[in-house]
């Protein structure tokens, strides 16, 4: 009987402190929050990377690779002291030559006054709904309103759902889609990301942190062959930059006769800039 009442009491105490957090679903947010995505239209309310309509038309590797949230990321605002992560996602968590912080964990930014980025330290737990806690996030030194925030997506796995917790005396403000032209990424693994130890130590992702641009992720591991049937969608997006890095595929960029499939980018995105890298692994070749 005195275990009986030790253990209703120890459910009563953890109690109070379970209702004391509240959470927040992106998906929720009444309007596109989804960043660096591409086709927010038809996609804007998942974690995904090519709408629908790209299935039967691209292979089955690139398609199955672009359910991955290589890239993507939520933005928001915050005066909270603390905040949780919690999801779960469709694949295995962690790979051979990755580990599981890369293929399945987030990162998280914070932004103050100043422009001043700072990572946020977090403890994390990988079980059938992945957590990541942040403890101290701090304050900032003008004001009381707390901070902006960048929530960084996993790299090799797909997000089924995902929320955002604070605690109840704290705000959180979900910021729409960039309306700023993105730079587009179309790769293979090491576009993708393959193989950060964590999702913004992706190279695509330091550089948009760098420039502070949107960048669609396009990497898809082993499967950046400049397709015609990726191009014709890579095609459909206003970028303001193409990358395409494809050379690790197999793909030849002899000096003096790239050979590719044609991008058929729409009219009114004439005048858009094309990049093309080589991997300097690759010492038989220059640009």
């Amino acid at each position: 009987m005195k275990k009986l009442i030790c253990l209703l009491f120890c459910c009563l105490l953890f109690l109070p402190a379970a209702a004391q957090w509240k959470w927040h679903n992106p998906m929720e947010a009444g309007f596109p929050v989804i960043q660096n995505q591409g086709f927010t239209k038809e996609i804007g309310n998942s974690y995904t990377r090519l709408p629908e309509r790209a299935k039967g038309v691209v292979s089955e590797p690139v398609w199955n690779l672009s359910r991955h949230s290589a890239g993507l990321a939520i933005h928001f605002y915050s005066n909270t002291p603390q905040i949780k992560v919690r999801y779960t996602v469709t694949g295995s968590l962690n790979m051979p030559h990755m580990p599981s912080t890369g293929v399945s964990g987030v990162d998280l930014y914070s932004i103050n006054s100043d422009g001043e980025w700072h990572f946020c330290f977090g403890n994390y737990s990988f079980k059938d709904t992945i957590t990541y806690t942040y403890n101290n996030i701090g304050k900032d030194r003008y004001h009381k309103q707390g901070f902006e925030y960048r929530l960084y997506l996993p790299l090799y796995n797909g997000v089924k759902w995902l929320e955002i917790g604070i605690p109840e005396d704290a705000k959180l403000e979900f910021i729409p889609v960039s309306p700023e032209k993105p730079i587009v990424l179309y790769g293979t693994s090491i576009a993708q990301g393959a193989c950060a130890s964590r999702p913004a130590m992706a190279w695509g992702t330091i550089l948009q942190r760098s420039l502070d641009y949107p960048l669609i992720n396009l990497g898809f591991s082993g499967n950046g062959k400049l397709e015609k049937e990726v191009l014709q969608f890579i095609g459909e997006m206003d970028a303001r930059l193409y990358i395409l890095d494809c050379h690790e595929d197999g793909v030849s960029f002899d000096a003096g006769s790239i050979k590719i499939e044609p991008i058929t980018v729409e009219k009114k995105y004439f005048g858009t800039r094309f990049y093309f890298t080589a991997h300097l692994a690759d010492r038989t070749r220059r640009l």
